[in-house]
């Protein structure tokens, strides 16, 4: 780690402050704004703190949609580490894509770029924000997908998932890698630009990488995305080769997942359902939207709107449907609170407290009460 640029008027911690936000961050979105204009109105030159926690704290600003104060605690960090890897890649980020300052984000670019290859290859910010700035501003995607494929050799196993998942904004969501002169052209390069995304993901997924189901929804994703192909009558396919591509990838997310607080399970069947739907099984789609937390059916339009058409497709009313769900019910009513505590505990602490996590972020009483009880046992344990 690069040594701090010695600065003696640096006395007063950050750690306050980071915890002061964190929490605000959960309970109150303008409260943590208003923090952050009164630490920028007070100037952070006398605030210290290990390049982490500049990084951390300037997330946080960017997570309540404060972006000034995003990149001057990332530009303060720089002026305590200078060549802190991590925060000149934020800065970068921060300059070309938020701030569009495509001066700064050069300069960025250049410090990062003359640095030793030691130095910044185990980041994965350095290659993935780099091959996003090369592809999206520079328009040049050739060297940002030699960025990826650099990348892949240097950074450490935990940011391998960050760089592959880069690949699609190169090779997907910018500029051609070369100049296409027809529609022919164009259609051949982007099944080309599939190919090696497939390519890269299912590499990921063969080195067995944590979360490599993300990588197999992914996927899934762009053969659903690819079914339009087969509308075309040229096209030499059997009907729904796209689809059912995409099908054998999202059993595969499935055999993957290992639980993940960040990505519900539900993600997965959610994808499965669309394409059923799409393939007019509605029996099997019934079936998955049942198994889906009845407050997610009807919190979002689109998975009421498939309820409703599978349960009539398949010759069952929504009244039907309900009676089904009042038996369980009925059924659920019999069990003994001690039963209803227990599995209420299982639910709520599944995948490390995911639920309660997300109770919690949408509930400040919740929070506070969490807080308590966690002073509580700190105390109980001196």
């Amino acid at each position: 780690m690069a040594e701090p640029q010695s600065q003696t008027s640096r006395t007063k911690s950050l750690w306050p402050f980071y915890r002061e936000v964190d929490g605000l961050e959960f309970s109150n979105h303008q409260k943590a704004r208003d923090r952050f204009d009164q630490i920028l109105a007070e100037g952070l030159s006398h605030y210290t703190g290990p390049p982490d926690l500049w990084h951390n704290i300037a997330m946080t600003a960017g997570r309540v949609q404060h972006n000034q104060a995003q990149l001057a605690f990332v530009e303060e960090g720089l002026r305590e580490w200078p060549n802190n890897v991590d925060l000149l890649c934020d800065a970068l980020q921060y300059r070309f894509s938020i701030h569009f300052d495509q001066e700064q984000a050069q300069r960025l670019w250049q410090t990062l770029a003359s640095m030793p290859r030691e130095q910044t290859g185990p980041y994965w910010r350095f290659w993935g924000y780099g091959a996003i700035y090369h592809a999206t501003t520079l328009n040049d995607p050739v060297t940002a997908l030699q960025l990826l494929d650099d990348g892949l050799l240097f950074v450490k196993r935990d940011g391998l998932m960050d760089i592959l998942r880069t690949y699609r904004r190169v090779l997907i969501d910018s500029v051609p890698l070369r100049t296409l002169d027809s529609i022919d052209q164009l259609a051949a390069y982007h099944q080309e630009a599939l190919a090696i995304l497939e390519s890269r993901y299912r590499m990921g997924i063969q080195l067995g990488i944590e979360n490599a189901y993300v990588l197999a929804q992914d996927l899934a994703r762009l053969y659903q995305e690819r079914a339009g192909v087969e509308a075309d009558e040229s096209t030499p396919k059997e009907p729904d080769t796209y689809l059912r591509k995409a099908l054998e990838y999202l059993d595969l997310a499935e055999k993957l997942y290992t639980g993940d607080p960040n990505h519900q399970v539900w993600t997965i069947y959610v994808q499965r359902v669309r394409i059923l739907m799409a393939q007019h099984k509605y029996g099997e789609a019934l079936k998955m939207l049942r198994s889906l937390p009845e407050r997610m059916r009807e919190g979002d339009p689109s998975l009421a709107t498939m309820y409703k058409l599978a349960a009539y497709m398949t010759g069952e009313s929504i009244e039907e449907a309900a009676d089904r769900s009042a038996t369980v019910a009925g059924q659920a009513a019999e069990k003994t609170k001690a039963e209803h505590l227990e599995e209420a505990l299982q639910i709520i602490f599944a995948n490390e407290g995911s639920l309660l996590f997300e109770i919690a972020k949408n509930n400040p009483a919740v929070v506070n009460i969490l807080r308590r009880i966690v002073r509580a046992l700190d105390m109980e344990k001196r």
